[in-house]
């Protein structure tokens, strides 16, 4: 596996773990060791979403930033593999 594909894989695993924090947190908003693991994993993910887009281009449009429009230079989300 090479290094993009490797860090999408964390992206994505991070984005999972967030996303379900999230979830959990909606039905149960004053679980601090959640909200802890929710902050802990949300900064790991953009940390992790931040690299790739710094060697790679942007993940998502928020993440087009400079002077040119690369936004539609990278796959688009359905074009991912999940290999």
């Amino acid at each position: 596996m090479n290094d993009k594909k490797r860090l999408m894989r964390q992206i994505q695993v991070f984005s999972f773990a967030v996303y379900e924090a999230a979830l959990y947190l909606d039905g149960h908003p004053n679980d601090k060791k959640a909200m802890e693991y929710y902050n802990k994993y949300s900064d790991k993910l953009a940390e992790l979403t931040e690299k790739y887009e710094h060697s790679f281009g942007p993940l998502t449009i928020k993440g087009n930033k400079g002077h040119a429009w690369k936004w539609t230079e990278s796959a688009w989300p359905w074009e991912y593999s999940c290999d």
